[in-house]
């Protein structure tokens, strides 16, 4: 059995591709899709208005926790937060229900669980070139 290898990446980095985004550029974005204030942001997502002005005015990366909460304040999920213009929109309840699950999991268990798939598909490649 392969062994699995568990690395860190970078909060800011999108791990389905390898495409990083300016987290706080697109904050600016929703908030100004939802015509959300900071201050209205800041009711919606239980967090401290001081937590999010000073991201905003240091330009500091959110943690994860926080970027949750965020994204719970603008009514998105983790993976609406990151999606980009070109990525597919599932349509399908089996890959809905799957993405739903996936934003239950904690970083690392995401990260194991995208390194087991990427082992299952290697697999499954070497096995065809044989």
């Amino acid at each position: 059995m392969p062994k699995i290898r568990i690395t860190m990446i970078d909060s800011t980095q999108n791990m389905y591709g390898g495409r990083s985004m300016d987290t706080l550029t697109r904050l600016k974005q929703l908030m100004k899709q939802k015509k959300m204030s900071t201050y209205k942001l800041a009711q919606e997502s239980g967090l401290p208005l001081s937590t999010i002005t000073s991201l905003f005015r240091k330009g500091n990366c959110p943690t994860i926790p926080t970027l949750e909460g965020l994204c719970a304040g603008l009514g998105i999920s983790l993976s609406e937060f990151f999606y980009e213009p070109g990525d597919e929109i599932p349509n399908d309840e089996e890959t809905k229900q799957l993405l739903a699950k996936w934003n239950m999991l904690s970083l690392m268990e995401k990260k194991v669980i995208f390194d087991v798939i990427n082992i299952v598909i290697d697999d499954e490649n070497s096995k065809e070139n044989l």
